[in-house]
This record gives C-alpha cells, sequence and structure tokens, in this order.
C-alpha cells in the first residue's frame, strides 16, 4: 500500500501501489525511485483537493466513469485536470466519452467562466478543449457570437481561447454544409493520445 497526503489538510488515502503504477506513469515513477517518495512509499499532494482525489481514487478501483443526469458538465472538469497531471490517460478519455455524449445530446450547458478554467488547466493540443471549442462553435447560431457584446468582451481577456474558437468559426463559415462534429465523429476525436 502507497499513502498520499492530499490536499492542504493532508487527508489519507491509502492505495494499491499496483493499481496506482499500472494507471500512472507519474506515480510509477514517483514510486520507483531513489527519492523520499520511493523510499518511504509515500507522496504529498498538496495542491490537490481530496474531494476530487477521491474521485480519481474510485475510478482506479473501478475503472468506469460516468456522469449522472443531474450532474453539470464542469463537474467532470476537476477530474480531468487530475487525470490530465498524473497522466492517467484511460480516465481522461473515459472523462471525453462521457462529456461527448452529454453534450451531442443536450447543447452547451457550459458556462463561459469555465471555459476560462479549462484553458488555464489544459495544454495547448487539448482534447478537453478542443471538444469545448466544437461545442460553443457548433451548437449555437453564429448569430449568438456576432451579436454578443459579452461573448465578443469575454474572448477579449482570453486571446488563447479567441484563437482556438476563431480557427472553429473559420471552419464553420468556410464549410457551412459540413455538419457538426458531433454528428460526424465520434468521440475518439477529441483523445489526447490521439494527437502523439
Amino acid at each position: 500500500m502507497v499513502l498520499l497526503h492530499v490536499g492542504f489538510f493532508k487527508e489519507k488515502f491509502y492505495v494499491h501501489k499496483n493499481i496506482l503504477c499500472e494507471a500512472s506513469d507519474f506515480f510509477d515513477n514517483a514510486l520507483k525511485s531513489e527519492f523520499q517518495e520511493g523510499q518511504k512509499q509515500e507522496i504529498v499532494l498538496p495542491e490537490d483537493t481530496a474531494a476530487t482525489f477521491n474521485a480519481l481514487v474510485n475510478w482506479l478501483y473501478c475503472p468506469t466513469y460516468t456522469l449522472g443526469e443531474t450532474e453539470m458538465v464542469n463537474d467532470s472538469f476537476n477530474l480531468y485536470y487530475l487525470a490530465d497531471k498524473y497522466v492517467i490517460t484511460a480516465l481522461k478519455n473515459q472523462i471525453i466519452d462521457t462529456l461527448f455524449l452529454r453534450l451531442r445530446k443536450d447543447g452547451n450547458s457550459i458556462h463561459a467562466m469555465h471555459l476560462h478554467k479549462v484553458w488555464q488547466q489544459t495544454p495547448t493540443n487539448s482534447g478537453l478543449r478542443r471538444l469545448l471549442t466544437d461545442t460553443f462553435v457548433w451548437t449555437s447560431e453564429l448569430s449568438y457570437y456576432f451579436e454578443s457584446d459579452v461573448f465578443y468582451a469575454w474572448l477579449v481577456m482570453n486571446p488563447e481561447t479567441a484563437a482556438d474558437f476563431t480557427r472553429a468559426f473559420a471552419m464553420r463559415i468556410k464549410y457551412p454544409m459540413v455538419t457538426s462534429p458531433f454528428t460526424r465523429l465520434s468521440s475518439k476525436h477529441y483523445y489526447d493520445d490521439r494527437m502523439t
């Protein structure tokens, strides 16, 4: 067993080493190293929250991710960030699968403030970024974006997001007969490992 101290209050989590290391190269490398973590079989993770880490541990022991009907799609984001941080690709892909199905069914139900955090927490080629960009660009009327002062102001304040959206808008305007990615692509299009 490995002891993980999580969050500001260093909440203790005991996890089987083989399960943790199988899921994550990060933990595998840390626990097999000559450093303190490898010697003690203990890791301190002060930046993570206990609630999100608990969700990660639950997934490690039962590797299936679902989003309840009453849960908002942004409830998945913190777990995605953690999976990204610890290089747990299988969990990230399951979250993408779940979000893809929910967004295809319900359309855009994500507030712009959540987008800002996604762009802060994920790398440039993130599958989550691509999925959310396509969601915003393809599930709303274009007139909303061109007539919305709030959306324009938000893009001006978030230039990296604006660049991603501009590329997607250009594709939608250039190829108006092309259908939404939600009808012609699978969720695998948004997997991060697709980029390697």
